[in-house]
């Protein structure tokens, strides 16, 4: 049996306006931080969020998401770009797109705590 291991993670919300403070969680970023290089490290996305995010704002722009959504599993996949990626999703999404505090959990199964935690919050 695989040792429990340190996760971080954060929900992606989108926000059509910041003044309202409405939103929803439309993905969920998993990562090792002992390892972020090489270790576990993806998104996942709610398999309806275009639909939710059709209802709650009528000036969404579904295109700029998709692309927007799979620029950052492209990016969280590569080694190469995934600490930029986060760092720049902690930086600077903070309009449309915003990031929630940072959540830690303890897994033995990266893989199926995303599961969990998308059911949880998507």
């Amino acid at each position: 049996m695989p040792a429990p291991q340190q996760l971080e993670y954060f929900l992606l919300q989108y926000a059509p306006n910041l003044l309202s403070d409405e939103h929803i969680n439309v993905g969920v970023v998993l990562w090792m931080p002992s390892d972020l290089p090489n270790g576990f490290c993806t998104a996942r996305f709610s398999s309806s969020w275009r639909v939710r995010v059709k209802n709650l704002s009528q000036k969404e722009d579904l295109i700029l998401l998709a692309a927007l959504f799979e620029d950052i599993e492209r990016c969280l996949a590569s080694p190469e770009s995934r600490v930029e990626m986060l760092a720049m999703m902690q930086d600077s999404f903070s309009n449309m797109i915003r990031v929630s505090e940072i959540q830690k959990c303890v897994s033995q199964d990266p893989a199926m705590e995303i599961e969990t935690i998308v059911a949880r919050y998507l």
